[in-house]
């Protein structure tokens, strides 16, 4: 997949080859755990830490995360499935533990200076919301401070996938964090139509919480095989996308 190179200076666009210096590191999370983190440096001051869906980390997402990159922001993406040697299922994101996630974050805010935004999708919302969660409880003012806020795509946060007829259930965490939270929603997904609940319990705890509609488009739509000529093109812009919505997280956090 191509994507269109966004600039943080002006709005120009060009595409380019995605060739880009990946710089992987390890994180110790515990004596027996080691956390890989694929690395894809930019020069702006805000980092992007990345937690993948049920997918895993595709071939995609490693081309846009050197877009981003050379977009400016410094792309991390974390290795959560292969750290607990967990297969690319759905099911496995419950097994990934919220201290995975915490430890991730704060190694990044004791390594890395500047701003911070995390970004997940799908299943993989799950174990990001619950390991935010787990950080913020017990981060410092700073450290917090300089947390941008959650970007989701798409976003799967039920306990259970709503039967026809019956409304949809959410876990726990979703309407038990406070934070700034960006969504984008594809609206031929099933789970478009629950997207103003899914707000509304997010606002539950405190979070402020803005949903961007993707027209004409199904979920994973930047990396399907039988992608539609309009998620063809929705994926090149995904990268603009992007950028706009790291942007907004500061003055969504300032609103009342």
């Amino acid at each position: 997949m191509k994507f269109f190179v966004v600039s943080l200076i002006a709005p120009v666009f060009f595409i380019v080859n995605t060739a880009w210096a990946e710089r992987n590191y390890d994180i110790l999370i515990d004596k027996e755990t080691t956390l890989t983190v694929q690395h894809y440096p930019g020069k702006s001051d805000i980092v992007l830490l990345w937690f993948p869906s049920e997918a895993g980390i595709t071939r995609d997402d490693i081309d846009l995360a050197k877009v981003l990159a050379r977009s400016g922001f410094d792309v991390h993406i974390a290795g959560t499935l292969d750290a607990r040697f967990l297969s690319a299922l759905r099911s496995s994101m419950e097994k990934i533990p919220a201290s995975d996630v915490s430890a991730t974050i704060t190694y990044i805010m004791k390594n890395y200076s500047g701003k911070v935004v995390l970004m997940s999708s799908e299943r993989g919302a799950v174990s990001t919301l619950r390991g935010l969660r787990t950080w913020l409880n017990k981060a410092r003012a700073g450290d917090k401070k300089r947390l941008q806020g959650l970007i989701m795509l798409s976003p799967n946060l039920y306990v259970e996938t709503p039967q026809p007829g019956k409304d949809a259930q959410y876990l726990p965490v979703v309407a038990n964090i406070k934070t700034s939270v960006y969504i984008f929603q594809p609206m031929l997904s099933p789970k478009y139509w629950w997207y103003e609940r899914l707000q509304k319990e997010l606002r539950k705890g405190g979070s402020k919480v803005k949903v961007e509609v993707l027209m004409g488009v199904r979920d994973r739509f930047y990396y399907r095989h039988d992608a539609s000529k309009r998620e063809l093109d929705k994926a090149e812009q995904y990268p603009q996308l992007l950028t706009r919505a790291i942007k907004s997280l500061p003055a969504l956090g300032e609103q009342q």
